[in-house]
């Protein structure tokens, strides 16, 4: 109980930033973490998470770092699927679905912090109120990662790179106050997140610049579309 505690203090506030744990106090935490059979791991940039094929038995919470999700096309160019901050999840469907082989690869983008998580216990019958909450956080999860992908799928529907960074910028700005936004991507992972190279992207970003669209400061965007 002791380790489960001082995970719990020390990370509060990214585990409570988790809709599955939200608004629970300290000892629903901790009772919450053990019923998914948790287990904290930390990782170096760099180093992976999941190579590709391996089966993916737990999904992951960060509470410090980033990661990235990835995967490879039939013609071997990477593509970035999502790229994960403290206090968000990644890997629920591919853990729930219990995939033999992943398909994808994940990688820490930093020096990086991860509690696993283990949804076993989860819709077997227990009919707890905890359980049954738990349950249906995992649901609601589930139905907002569909909805995340869609938003991909959007932007990389459009045909023009142009409108692959509106899209995208206009999708990241839902979550920032006003106009300026801080992008935690670097140029050479937008550029695979968006399927092409660094030069083109840098090439677009400063036109769009010059067009009154946007402007910027390394990671820093002003949105003026």
């Amino acid at each position: 109980m002791d380790k489960e505690i001082k995970i719990v203090e020390k990370y509060y506030g990214e585990i409570n930033h988790c809709p599955l744990f939200s608004d629970n106090n300290k000892d629903d935490m901790i009772q919450s973490l053990e019923l998914l059979n948790y287990k904290f791991l930390s990782y170096k940039k760099n180093e992976y998470l999941l190579h590709c094929g391996d089966a993916l038995e737990s999904f992951g919470l960060v509470v410090f770092g980033r990661i990235k999700v990835m995967i490879d096309d039939l013609e071997g160019n990477t593509a970035i699927m999502a790229e994960v901050t403290a206090g968000k999840t990644f890997g629920e469907s591919l853990c729930f679905l219990k995939r033999d082989h992943s398909g994808i690869y994940i990688c820490a983008a930093e020096d990086t912090g991860v509690i696993w998580l283990s949804p076993k216990k989860l819709f077997i019958g227990i009919h707890s109120n905890q359980v049954k909450a738990l349950e249906r956080r995992f649901v609601e999860m589930l139905a907002t990662r569909t909805l995340l992908m869609n938003n991909r799928i959007q932007i990389l529907s459009k045909l023009s790179l142009r409108e692959k960074i509106i899209t995208f910028l206009t999708f990241s700005k839902r979550h920032a106050k006003d106009n300026h936004l801080d992008v935690s991507l670097s140029r050479e992972e937008m550029a695979i997140y968006f399927g092409t190279n660094r030069s083109a992207l840098s090439r677009e970003l400063s036109n769009m610049k010059k067009d009154g669209l946007i402007d910027y400061s390394k990671n820093h965007f002003i949105m003026k579309f």
